[in-house]
């Protein structure tokens, strides 16, 4: 994921360039890992960045030391955690995860914010609540 001047990766390693960054780090253009440190305690599948918001998901029960259940947002510049905070009950994985998509797509958001989806769920960005009309997938089930 590139901001304007970094690239954020994610994943589940614990140190990164020589430096302990649990499972999310910012790498500026000229390779060096960034102090942004958001500290996720679990595996981070997805991001989005939308403005000067990352948007994060994942295997993950805190992010920047706050609780967040799979699903979280933090400040893209000061890597402190937003308010957003909506919950899923099974890992979250990005839909560009490919070939690994289809496999996982039943497990994908069984449950968010107490509410059943099956395969997918649209979350308002502000809120973090569930936009109407998001029921998902019930194919492969």
């Amino acid at each position: 994921m590139v901001g304007s001047s970094v690239v954020y990766a994610s994943g589940s390693f614990d140190h990164l360039g020589g430096l302990v960054r649990h499972r999310i780090a910012a790498i500026d253009f000229a390779g060096q890992v960034t102090p942004w440190n958001p500290d996720a305690n679990g595996i981070v599948h997805g991001l989005l960045l939308r403005g000067a918001t990352l948007y994060v998901g994942g295997e993950f029960t805190t992010l920047g030391g706050q609780p967040r259940a799979g699903l979280g947002a933090v400040d893209a510049v000061t890597a402190l955690p937003t308010p957003w905070s909506p919950v899923a009950n099974a890992p979250v994985w990005h839909a560009g995860h490919g070939r690994r998509r289809d496999a996982l797509r039943r497990r994908l958001l069984t449950v968010v914010n107490g509410e059943v989806r099956h395969g997918v769920a649209a979350l308002d960005p502000n809120t973090g609540a569930l936009r109407a009309g998001t029921r998902g997938s019930r194919a492969g089930r």
